[in-house]
């Protein structure tokens, strides 16, 4: 690969009700990759911070400021169930590699582990995690062990089996506002408010690597499905993307494109489609696959949807569009693919729940830097009701 050319990430999306009618004609790649299936308004009285989309038991789930967990019929998109118990706003959730379990944090400074393999979930541990020890949370792939991220900035290991604290690996960082595990289960990833990620060996508790590289708050972490890539998003309104598979662990690519902070990020699951997204009320499809292997000579456009129509029905072609964009004001606090990548969910802080249908056609677009990405060709506002 060209050191003066990196390949960048292609298509930029977000939620929509309806797209306008003359920009969709002109933008068939758009229409091929990603379509509406349904917009839940009201999915909560209050903002939503975390969405997941387990794998075995297919259920998708939401915490939201106003203290309630739902559970949501991933086939028709209805109310299964709604789970209370705790008292303060829910801010993180995260689910087991087979999704039989998943396990929700709050403002309450606990968190609760949950058993998904009955219709209403129940739960297994209640934990007392201590003054803001457990901020946001992450499964280990084999369901033993949950990380979560603190106040201090240092790593609380869990074990999930017994409800009990494990271990504490100490960070020397700040306030951990993100966490993941990686799909293999040999690394955890944590961002923290000065903008540092800090990498660690998941089984000796050891530092593997630091990036410094972002100048504001990391607010997510996630790992690609094979393990060997790592992105991190930002208040700085960028994502950046970190080699880990070579001898040699580096920043090879800096998204950029959102214009204000960068809240969710999640990986599609074939690796190829990277979603982010920003309190600039859009959400992002980047292709990652294609920005590292190879450079193709498409022009960068970047289109924009501005329309804004309160139908709910699943048509995102409808005609009757009503171009007025004085709905859209609210963030895309989290987002999250499928299990088998072929949908998208995302969530808001007007208590807005959307869902996608995508495929997996692509297309490229050139870069102008090395370690620097170019806005995506496509984009659609962000408008909930």
């Amino acid at each position: 690969m060209s050191k003066s050319k990196v390949p960048t990430a292609t298509n930029t999306i977000s939620n929509i009700k309806n797209a306008d009618k003359e920009n969709v004609s002109s933008s068939s790649l758009f229409d091929q990759q990603y379509s509406l299936i349904t917009v839940i308004n009201d999915a909560h009285d209050e903002g939503i911070w975390s969405v997941i989309w387990t794998k075995a038991t297919n259920r998708i789930i939401t915490g939201s400021l106003d203290d309630k967990l739902k559970i949501w019929n991933s086939d028709h998109y209805t109310l299964a169930s709604t789970l209370t118990g705790h008292s303060l706003g829910i801010v993180s959730l995260t689910t087991s590699q087979q999704g039989l379990e998943f396990a929700s944090s709050s403002l309450d400074n606990q968190f609760r582990i949950w058993d998904l393999k009955l219709a209403i979930p129940s739960i297994i541990h209640v934990i007392n995690a201590g003054s803001a020890e457990a901020w946001k949370i992450a499964f280990s792939p084999d369901g033993k062990y949950i990380a979560s991220s603190s106040h201090s900035g240092n790593i609380n290991i869990w074990n999930a089996v017994t409800g009990t604290k494990k271990t504490t690996i100490i960070t020397k960082g700040t306030f951990g506002m993100s966490i993941t595990y990686s799909p293999n289960g040999m690394l955890i990833a944590m961002g923290t408010e000065n903008g540092i990620v800090f990498v660690y060996d998941a089984v000796f508790g050891t530092l593997r690597c630091t990036f410094k590289n972002h100048k504001k708050p990391v607010r997510a972490v996630v790992f690609s499905p094979n393990s060997n890539m790592l992105a991190s998003a930002s208040d700085d309104n960028t994502i950046n993307l970190y080699e880990l598979s070579g001898s040699r662990q580096s920043c090879v690519c800096t998204l950029k494109g959102h214009t204000s902070w960068v809240l969710c990020l999640s990986f599609s699951s074939d690796g190829i489609h990277l979603a982010s997204g920003s309190s600039d009320k859009t959400i992002k499809i980047w292709d990652v696959e294609k920005k590292i292997t190879q450079i193709n000579n498409n022009n960068n456009n970047s289109n924009n949807y501005n329309n804004n129509n309160n139908n709910n029905n699943n048509n995102n072609n409808n005609n009757n569009n009503n171009n007025n964009n004085n709905n859209n004001n609210n963030n895309n606090n989290n987002n999250t693919y499928n299990p088998d990548g072929l949908k998208l969910v995302s969530v808001a802080e007007d208590g807005t729940m959307i869902i996608h249908k995508t495929t997996t056609q692509q297309t490229a677009v050139e870069s102008n830097d090395n370690n620097t990405a170019i806005t995506p060709s496509k984009e659609i506002n962000d408008i909930r009701k």
